[in-house]
């Protein structure tokens, strides 16, 4: 479907193509009269921007689709996820913690993927506040007991499973200054296992989020190592964007050539 074709391209940093899928997935809304899809085109516009880090377009575009007069309770939640992500990651705790409490009648208490959804929401407003224990314990309790399922129909489950806060604890454990515990965490989340509890993509951003953190911490060889595989990764990315030239600059400094 063009739902689950945009989230993939997102994810080989084809952002360009993402845009036009999404386009396409508003004409098909439009075409079959689909009023509650049309409502909720905005969200992949939102999914590019909070992925490329424009927060004030990734609000804005969440915030169509809660705007729209014709909608549905899951539309609901993850735009209230991913404008609640994006204020908190701008600094505007109050505003995020608006969308927190907006989610907490939404979202089905019985349903583990929106658990998720709304207690990393929870923890994303405390990391960004700098309260990481509060973070830690938030995040924790939205993590299933077990493998999250995903029946592969549902592309807003698809989005859960490959959520903007998969890499919760690396990212505290960065924000705490324990560098060899990110880097382990970034190592598990980039190895398939049986122990995953999502089944997400294969994330080649969080494969650069290691390459620096190797490359902090003096590693050389393998940051070399790291950064190299995120730039066949994202071979066949839009060539324009930063991440691409700080891994081919990094490798040059280090005395590598990208091929």
């Amino acid at each position: 479907t063009p739902a689950f074709k945009f989230q993939l391209l997102t994810r080989m940093g084809r952002y360009r193509e993402a845009e036009l899928v999404a386009g396409k997935f508003h004409r098909l809304a439009q075409e079959a009269d689909a009023t509650q899809e049309q409502a909720s085109a905005p969200l992949l516009s939102s999914i590019i921007a909070l992925d490329r880090g424009h927060l004030s377009a990734a609000i804005d575009s969440a915030t169509r689709v809660l705007e729209a007069p014709e909608r549905d309770r899951g539309g609901d939640l993850i735009a209230h996820f991913l404008a609640g992500i994006g204020e908190a990651r701008s600094g505007r705790l109050a505003a995020a913690e608006d969308h927190e409490n907006a989610v907490a009648p939404l979202f089905n208490r019985q349903s583990a993927a929106e658990t998720w959804a709304y207690r990393s929401l929870e923890g994303e407003i405390a990391l960004a506040a700098g309260d990481l224990d509060r973070a830690e314990s938030a995040f924790a309790a939205g993590l299933p007991d077990e493998k999250l399922t995903f029946g592969g129909k549902d592309s807003g489950e698809f989005f859960l499973h490959n959520s903007p806060s998969r890499d919760f604890r690396a990212r505290i454990q960065t924000a705490r200054g324990d560098a060899a515990g990110a880097i382990a965490e970034y190592r598990r989340l980039l190895t398939p296992s049986a122990e995953q509890k999502f089944v997400g993509v294969l994330e080649p951003r969080f494969v650069l989020e290691l390459a620096r953190l190797l490359d902090q911490e003096g590693d050389h060889e393998a940051a070399r190592q790291e950064y190299q595989r995120f730039l066949d990764l994202w071979k066949n990315a839009d060539p324009d964007f930063p991440e691409l030239a700080e891994a081919r600059t990094r490798l040059a400094q280090l005395g590598t050539t990208p091929r």
